[in-house]
């Protein structure tokens, strides 16, 4: 079996993103850092706090699902394994993808662009 090395960060749009898998141990299994910089404020910096995210399970859209935003989270290995965006399950995707738009929404309208980061 080939075993490929999941990239620091990946594009998506491109927007940089980074995708950890916790193996189910928790009911957000999969956590998405948003890591542009637009995503990591001054005040969350100079507090030592991290990125943006999305935690969520495996169909975060269904009423039994979870998607659930947060902000300030440092990455590393204490949020699972690392995994692809090409791994995580169809539903996360669009979700993941529906974060991105509004984000992209949101960079052109304060003039910055999505490939800074």
């Amino acid at each position: 079996m080939r075993h490929f090395k999941v990239p620091r960060t990946e594009r998506v749009y491109g927007y940089p993103i980074k995708v950890y898998d916790n193996g189910g141990k928790t009911w957000d299994r999969y956590i998405v850092l948003y890591m542009h910089p637009i995503n990591f404020q001054n005040e969350m910096r100079k507090n030592g706090y991290g990125y943006a995210c999305l935690g969520m399970s495996e169909n975060p859209y269904h009423p039994q699902g979870f998607g659930c935003h947060d902000e300030c989270i440092q990455p590393g290995a204490h949020l699972g394994k690392k995994i692809r965006y090409k791994n995580l399950p169809k539903r996360c995707k669009e979700a993941v993808r529906s974060d991105i738009r509004e984000y992209k929404k949101y960079l052109k309208k304060v003039g910055k662009k999505c490939l800074t980061g």
